[in-house]
């Protein structure tokens, strides 16, 4: 289902798990990945710095803070032709059929943030780390879930340093199939990480 739009809601996806039960649980999964699988390419951008900037500013400024970085990438992602899976907390999770675009658009939110803070004093300043990866998930009008979203998720909010976008090696192999629009892009190798209870081999895009 690349390309399509998925037409059910969290709230209606999960009344219809209740639905499932040992009898019809293959039919049931068939028809639900039918209708929901996808295959593309999940960003998550995570902010950095909460409790310290809680602590000494509050959280209505931390809030205020996360705002500014919301109109900031969500324009970004929509301009590079990807989706707004939703933002929650301090993340914001969208997908990419293409994963060039979801590159370049996660390059220009990381810069559109440091020019962002070139033009204020540090205790304005806000950093995101950024990660992603590609491949199959479920998706619905307002969430998703599979591999690929919780794999970007890990990378993004509990491996990722502020400032820095990482991504997968099944995304680095997917970004190789073009291999004329790596100029002038740097990938360093980070080694094998454990996110989520998987050993997974990551890449830092620099910018």
């Amino acid at each position: 289902m690349k390309g399509e739009v998925a037409s059910m809601k969290r709230i209606k996806f999960f009344e219809a798990l209740l639905s499932r039960n040992a009898g019809n649980a293959k039919a049931f999964d068939r028809d639900l990945e039918s209708k929901l699988s996808y295959r593309g390419t999940v960003l998550v951008s995570d902010a950095s710095g909460f409790t310290r900037i809680t602590r000494s500013r509050g959280i209505i400024h931390f809030l205020s803070l996360l705002a500014q970085s919301y109109k900031i990438s969500i324009p970004l992602v929509k301009s590079h032709q990807g989706v707004l899976i939703k933002s929650e907390a301090d993340n914001l999770i969208a997908h990419f059929s293409d994963h060039w675009s979801a590159l370049r658009c996660a390059l220009e939110i990381q810069r559109a943030h440091s020019i962002r803070n070139s033009a204020l004093p540090e205790d304005e300043h806000f950093h995101l780390s950024i990660g992603m990866d590609h491949g199959p998930f479920l998706l619905l009008e307002d969430d998703a879930y599979g591999d690929a979203v919780n794999l970007a998720y890990k990378v993004g909010e509990d491996i990722a340093r502020p400032q820095e976008i990482l991504i997968t090696e099944r995304l680095l192999q997917e970004l190789k199939l073009d291999p004329s629009k790596f100029e002038g892009l740097t990938i360093i190798p980070q080694g094998e990480r454990e996110a989520g209870g998987l050993k997974v081999e990551l890449h830092a895009v620099s910018w």
